[in-house]
């Protein structure tokens, strides 16, 4: 549900963005959507506007036997190498792993390489 939320919210800023003055909008960008395990990811689309990035655990284990409503492939995201925990489940806690992985910066992706470098 948090996946489908944030590309919702990623929308409505999109459309405030465009009623700003264009030398403004050209000031702002959106650069990365990160979704954790997102319910359901194959019932929607990544922003083609917007990179993003898909973590998910993919092994056996989880709490409720339902681990697989959180490992879908959401469409045009990039799937990120899965965490090699023990843990698949599609809770949050399950991936402090990835979240701290993610450090406040400038980054600019690089093609080659597959991967994100800090500025």
């Amino acid at each position: 549900m948090g996946g489908a939320y944030g590309n919702g919210f990623i929308a409505g800023l999109q459309r405030y963005i465009s009623t700003l003055p264009v030398e403004i909008q050209k000031q702002i960008k959106i650069t990365l959507a990160a979704d954790f395990a997102p319910y359901q990811a194959g019932y929607f689309h990544a922003n083609s506007d917007v990179k993003t990035q898909q973590f998910k655990h993919n092994n056996g284990w989880n709490v409720l036997g339902m681990g697989w409503l959180a490992n879908e492939n959401e469409e045009g995201a990039d799937q990120v190498p899965t965490n090699k925990n023990d843990r698949s489940d599609h809770s949050i806690f399950s991936f402090f792993n990835d979240i701290s992985s993610l450090a406040e910066g400038v980054y600019t992706w690089d093609n080659v390489n597959q991967k994100w470098v800090k500025q």
